[in-house]
């Protein structure tokens, strides 16, 4: 909790300093008209990169597989709506770089490999395939 603290922080004020600066140069309403447009944007296509896979998931299961890269592409869709939401150019390209399939194909090792230490950490035990 310390560190996300200083974390959101930083991600404020880099955002507010984002949308001046990008105000100051196209202007008070169409930036608005940009974030409100982005929100929107990522709440679509977020719901529809979520169903896919979602549907590929359900594939995978109806075959005997688990569905492991599924649930990562699932995860990352999550966190790409999330950020695409929050009203913000900072957030919007994270989100983007989140819900693209090719750019989530790069991150997924990055993300199972944070989320393996966090679970050894709390004492989880991971299951393997054997």
């Amino acid at each position: 909790m310390k560190k996300i603290f200083p974390f959101f922080l930083v991600l404020v004020l880099l955002e507010i300093a984002a949308m001046i600066y990008i105000g100051s140069a196209i202007g008070f309403f169409p930036t608005l008209l940009l974030i409100v447009a982005t929100s929107i944007a990522g709440a679509y296509f977020s719901k529809k990169q979520g169903l896919l896979v979602l549907q590929k998931a359900r594939y995978q299961m109806e075959h005997g597989y688990v569905p492991g890269e599924e649930i990562m592409d699932g995860l990352c869709v999550l966190l790409a709506g999330i950020l695409l939401i929050i009203p913000g150019f900072i957030t919007d390209i994270t989100g983007l770089i989140f819900l693209l399939p090719f750019t989530r194909t790069l991150l997924k090792p990055i993300i199972s490999r944070y989320l393996g230490t966090i679970f050894r950490n709390k004492g989880f035990v991971m299951m393997r395939r054997f």
